[in-house]
C-alpha cells in the first residue's frame, strides 16, 4: 500500500486544442481517474491558436478560433488541474493581447481573461511561459513546459532545470547529467494529434508519440518516483498503485 508520506502526480501536455489527440485524451482522463493524483498539472499549449502565428498563411488567418477554445477550455473542465503553466503556444494569445492594435487586442485581452478565469474554476493556479515564473518545483521535482528544442534539448533542460518534466516537444526521451544528486530531464510525450500539415515533411516528427507522466513525491524528504504512460502495441499498460515493500 501507498504509504501516507509519498503524495501522487500526474503531468500532461501539449493537447493543441482543437487538435487534441481523442484517444489520448481519453486514457488521459481514465488515468486521472484512476490514480487520483493530489497534483494535476497541465504543462502548457492547451490551446493551438494557430491564426496567432507570426508567420501564419493566409488560410490560417482565416480560421475560427471557437473550436479550438472551445477544446481547450473543455480539456481543462474535464482535467480540473492543479497548475496549468502556459506554453509558447498560448504565448501566441498573449502577446496578441499585449501587442494587438484595436478590437485584435482587446478580443485577445478577453480571450485570455477567459482562459485565465476557467482555469480558476477548475482549481488551477495559472503560471506564464517564462523561463523563471513558469518552472513549478514540487519536492526536488520541477515542471515545465519546455524551452529548448533539439536532439539535445532533454540533456539541456537537465543541466538549467536538473530534475524537471516538460512537454513542448512532443516526444518521450530522457538525459540524465552528471552529478552528486539525481538531475535528469524528461520529455513525456503528447496529448496531440501527431501527424499535422505542418510537419508532413519533416520525418524528425516521426519521433513523436503519445504519452504523460506521473509518480509520487515524498512530502518530507522531496524525493521523487516518475513513470511514463505511453502505448505498447496499440494498448496504454499503465500501473494504476505501487506498493513500499
Amino acid at each position: 500500500m501507498l504509504i501516507p508520506r509519498w503524495e501522487r502526480f500526474t503531468a500532461g501536455a501539449d493537447p493543441h486544442g482543437d487538435m487534441v489527440d481523442k484517444g489520448a485524451k481519453a486514457a488521459f482522463m481514465e488515468h486521472l481517474a484512476l490514480w487520483k493524483p493530489k497534483y494535476r498539472l497541465l504543462l502548457g499549449d492547451n490551446f493551438d491558436f494557430r491564426p496567432l502565428r507570426r508567420k501564419a498563411s493566409a488560410e490560417e488567418q482565416r480560421e475560427h478560433l471557437g473550436p479550438d477554445i472551445a477544446a481547450g477550455m473543455d480539456f481543462i473542465k474535464k482535467m480540473r488541474p492543479t497548475h496549468y503553466l502556459l506554453g509558447n503556444h498560448e504565448g501566441r494569445l498573449v502577446r496578441a493581447a499585449e501587442e494587438g492594435s484595436g478590437a485584435v487586442g482587446e478580443l485577445a485581452q478577453i480571450g485570455l481573461a477567459d482562459i485565465k478565469a476557467c482555469a480558476k474554476r477548475a482549481g488551477a493556479d495559472v503560471y506564464p511561459y517564462d523561463k523563471r515564473a513558469g518552472v513549478v518545483k514540487i519536492g526536488k521535482l520541477n515542471f515545465l513546459h519546455g524551452f529548448f528544442v533539439g536532439v539535445t534539448a532533454e540533456q539541456r533542460h537537465a543541466y538549467i532545470y536538473g530534475p524537471c518534466l516538460f512537454g513542448h516537444l512532443h516526444r518521450i526521451g530522457e538525459a540524465p547529467v552528471p552529478g552528486i544528486e539525481r538531475r535528469s530531464a524528461r520529455c513525456i510525450g503528447a496529448l496531440c494529434t501527431l501527424d499535422m500539415e505542418y510537419n508532413a515533411h519533416q520525418p524528425s516528427s516521426l519521433a513523436h508519440a503519445h504519452g504523460w507522466a506521473f509518480g509520487v513525491i515524498n512530502k518530507v524528504t522531496g524525493e521523487y518516483i516518475d513513470w511514463q504512460a505511453r502505448k505498447v502495441d496499440g494498448q496504454w499498460l499503465i500501473p494504476s498503485d505501487i506498493q513500499s515493500l
